[in-house]
């Protein structure tokens, strides 16, 4: 079946138009309302690959998708929000059946952050997005990544894209004029230097007064920090940002340069130390899975000799998915997963890592890094074999 995200009698985004398409997430004891910073962070035309069914179930109904949860895990305000536009069209549609233009998604985001002080977070079209809020909410600043601020100059999507079409909206497409009668938001505004349609964007922000922009010796579309650096990025104060501005003003940014000036160099050296051997371990792995299945053995038979025909499988990342499909037929049952996403196969029960574990011959913990202490979480409530991925293959 064809799937068309700008079609409105689209049977799949009907249905998840239903649902409420928002998350919130209360931190310590505000969820009373009131003091406090409230971060909301608006998902881009990311959140799937357009014209994919098969994606569009992955990332919306399957992992319920929002970007931005794992960025800034480590952030923890009094109050998040986490909004996505499953029509992958600028929001103008809203989110849901009940806020279903932008100017409800606005009237519902001042009651949610009634008594906090507030920061939007975007990319793309999440960026837009945040410009609109940040402006229409009186936030105390806007981070603006990669957004388009002018639609109407963005390659052809206002032609192109029915919606945009039937719901056409200068204020909205050409937000970048809302900044002349709101100078007291701070806009936090980083782009890509290589990329032609940002580089357009870049000349409706560049040189406001209100615009602290930062230019990346980059290439690409998207993110520019590295993802450790945002939950600091995005708790400094507008004094702190104004001087890392100062300190890059007309500069070609590259990242590492950015990160030490966030967080100092040597965090720098430890975050991406981290993520080599990280990347160094997937490697093993998948080294080592290739050697295991080139020598005409596979996952099942690891289980089967051990006398392990039913299993649990803990955490649904890429490994975790490889895992799964590998055993997909054999004698060896999968009889549930553990993972923090509720909703990560329609077709394997799924426990979240807090509950109580059924019973199993043997846990499978896929993430290398933290094997150590899920193993110990694990213990305490599960007495069979726990067992790392790597024990499978690395042998």
């Amino acid at each position: 079946m064809e799937f068309v995200p700008y079609e409105e009698e689209n049977p799949y985004l009907r249905k998840a138009y239903k649902e409420n398409n928002y998350k919130i997430r209360y931190h310590g004891d505000s969820e009373t309302g009131g003091g406090g910073t409230c971060y909301v962070y608006f998902s881009s035309n990311g959140l799937y690959v357009k014209d994919s069914l098969d994606s569009f179930c992955q990332r919306v109904i399957t992992e319920d998708r929002y970007e931005w949860i794992y960025n800034v895990r480590d952030l923890r305000p009094e109050k998040e929000i986490f909004i996505r536009d499953i029509w992958l069209s600028w929001y103008v549609k809203g989110i849901n059946e009940t806020l279903n233009t932008i100017e409800k998604v606005i009237e519902w985001l001042q009651e949610e952050c009634r008594g906090y002080q507030i920061v939007t977070v975007g990319c793309s079209s999440g960026g837009y997005m945040a410009v609109i809020a940040g402006c229409l909410l009186r936030a105390k600043r806007c981070f603006c990544i990669c957004g388009q601020v002018s639609l109407i100059h963005h390659n052809n999507h206002v032609n192109e894209n029915p919606l945009l079409r039937k719901y056409y909206n200068e204020t909205w497409f050409e937000c970048y004029k809302m900044l002349d009668t709101n100078k007291e938001i701070k806009v936090i505004y980083m782009y890509p230097a290589y990329v032609e349609h940002d580089v357009v964007q870049a000349e409706f922000l560049t040189g406001r007064e209100n615009v602290l922009d930062f230019k990346f010796d980059r290439e690409t579309h998207g993110i520019m920090a590295y993802d450790f650096d945002h939950p600091l990025l995005f708790s400094m104060t507008n004094q702190e940002l104004e001087l890392l501005y100062h300190r890059f003003y007309q500069q070609c940014i590259t990242q590492d340069d950015f990160s030490a000036a966030v967080g100092g160099e040597e965090r720098v050296r430890r975050k991406l130390g981290k993520e080599v051997r990280k990347f160094k371990n997937y490697f093993h792995l998948m080294n080592q899975w290739l050697s295991y299945l080139e020598k005409g053995s596979v996952a099942a038979d690891f289980f089967a000799e051990r006398g392990y025909y039913t299993i649990a499988v803990y955490g649904y990342g890429a490994v975790g998915k490889h895992l799964v499909a590998q055993l997909k037929g054999s004698p060896v049952h999968i009889s549930y997963l553990i993972d923090r996403t509720a909703k990560c196969d329609s077709a394997i029960p799924v426990v979240r890592p807090d509950e109580e574990f059924p019973s199993a011959d043997a846990i499978v913990v896929t993430p290398m890094a933290e094997y150590r202490e899920i193993r110990n979480h694990v213990r305490k409530k599960y007495a069979g074999s726990i067992i790392s991925i790597n024990e499978i293959f690395d042998q």
